[in-house]
């Protein structure tokens, strides 16, 4: 037995709840409305009639905010824009790990991913601003590699580690 949609429509109406979509670029944002995680955009799901405030995290970026009204018939669609840029970085040979400014190897899936030590190649998101990481390979001398990462840009980073 199928659903008409448009009834499903009539009963959101009347509980007073609607569909909202949520999107994020770049996507995989971790959506939360006060403390409840609602999904990981893009997602679509029924929200309460009302006012209300939501949140989009991404590791490494800041989150942002923002307070929606979600009316009976509201097919909306909420986008959070994050400010960032993508960075690339290579190394001959390849497979170094990659140091970030504090001196600790970045992991995969940024501050809330595993426990493993990112390599190169690898592209990472960051906020823009001034770019400063170090290279370190068994066998070879560490390389630091510096730039300035500009917001919806894209920089590439590649360094040659030579033999100890």
């Amino acid at each position: 037995m199928s659903a008409d949609p448009d009834k499903l429509n009539e009963l959101a109406f009347e509980w007073g709840y609607d569909i909202v979509s949520f999107d994020s670029a770049p996507q995989g944002a971790r959506i939360f409305l006060g403390s409840e995680e609602l999904g990981v955009a893009p997602f679509s799901c029924p929200l309460k009639a009302g006012v209300m405030t939501v949140r989009a995290f991404m590791p490494d970026l800041d989150e942002i905010q923002r307070e929606i009204t979600v009316t009976p018939g509201f097919k909306g669609r909420v986008v959070f824009q994050f400010d960032y840029g993508l960075i690339e970085v290579e190394s001959e040979p390849p497979g170094a790990t990659i140091i970030g400014p504090d001196g600790s190897p970045l992991k995969v899936g940024g501050d809330a991913g595993m426990n493993q030590n990112l390599l190169t190649p690898a592209q990472i998101l960051r906020r823009p601003g001034p770019v400063q990481l170090r290279l370190e390979k068994k066998g070879y001398q560490s390389v630091t590699i510096s730039d300035s990462l500009r917001a919806q840009r894209m920089l590439k980073l590649k360094a040659t580690l030579e033999r100890e």
